[in-house]
């Protein structure tokens, strides 16, 4: 033996046993009595609880599709279920349901189509508003004034400003030539006279040759630009044949000036008053003429 068995005693034993060989034919061994006390298994007629008993808070609120998959990902985990997550989201977050998530495209969709709306209603305002302004008459597209006047004819344009002048103010546009000049004949009836206008649009090269202009044209007897009646540029049939010795009325903007001559039809009659008030009136067509040009 070894030097941990030594000293070492096996206890003898206390009860020998009879050799089967021994006993006498017929003899019946006797029970062994067993120290041990028996264990009692209760008996239960309910079946075997469910897995998804585990986690009653996730019935009726979680789609099949949200536990993953049911086989193990080889990380110990089942079912899609990881360290108390749900599915393999890294934040502890539920997966976004298929149908979540069209819904929610359907959502910008709408979002999106509204908008749109919006654009385009915005875009139909702007451009009428840019069409027919609040100073403006939306029939005859003129600047609100205290008469309505109507254009006889369209715009003429030149550049030769000297050859449609006579006077001093000939001789300045010699000197100094004009960019362009446009002219147009409008009519209006006032108290039951009909009366014309005719609107000259200068355009100098610099404001100080527009300015040399406008204050020539105040004096008199220093000529002026020739309105379409007196150069027969357009034929009128109750327009008289000229403008000259109606009212008159100009003014300036920066190296633009507008020219106006007013008198009343052939047969009628009105006062120096009132034809300077119309000339003065229609000066804000000068912008409708260049434009209309």
């Amino acid at each position: 033996m070894s030097d941990h068995t030594a000293g070492y005693r096996m206890p003898e034993q206390t009860e020998r046993l009879t050799p089967r060989s021994a006993r006498p034919r017929g003899s019946v061994d006797e029970p062994v009595t067993s120290t041990m006390s028996p264990i009692s298994i209760p008996r239960t007629d309910e079946p075997p609880a469910s897995p998804a008993a585990d986690w009653p808070s996730l019935r009726g609120q979680l789609p099949i599709e949200s536990l993953g998959p049911s086989v193990s990902n080889g990380n110990g985990q089942l079912g899609g279920l990881s360290n108390g997550q749900l599915g393999d989201h890294s934040q502890g977050q539920l997966h976004d349901h298929p149908r979540a998530r069209l819904g929610g495209r359907r959502g910008y969709l709408v979002k999106g189509l509204g908008l749109l709306g919006i654009a385009i209603a915005s875009g139909v305002l702007w451009w009428a508003f840019r069409h027919h302004p609040a100073n403006q008459d939306v029939g005859g597209g003129q600047p609100a004034g205290k008469y309505s006047f109507s254009q006889a004819h369209s715009p003429l344009r030149d550049s030769d400003c000297a050859g449609h002048s006579y006077g001093a103010t000939k001789k300045l546009f010699e000197r100094t030539p004009c960019v362009t000049l446009v002219q147009t004949l409008y009519s209006t009836t006032v108290h039951g006279t009909k009366l014309f206008s005719s609107v000259s649009v200068v355009q100098m090269r610099n404001v100080a040759d527009a300015a040399k202009l406008e204050q020539l044209t105040q004096q008199d007897g220093t000529g002026n630009v020739s309105d379409v009646l007196t150069e027969k540029a357009v034929i009128v049939p109750d327009a008289p044949k000229s403008l000259a010795d109606g009212g008159f009325e100009a003014t300036r903007d920066g190296s633009v000036v507008t020219i106006v001559e007013s008198g009343p039809a052939v047969g009628e009659h009105a006062s120096n008053d009132l034809l300077k008030d119309v000339s003065q009136d229609a000066l804000r067509l000068g912008g409708a003429t260049a434009i209309g040009s």
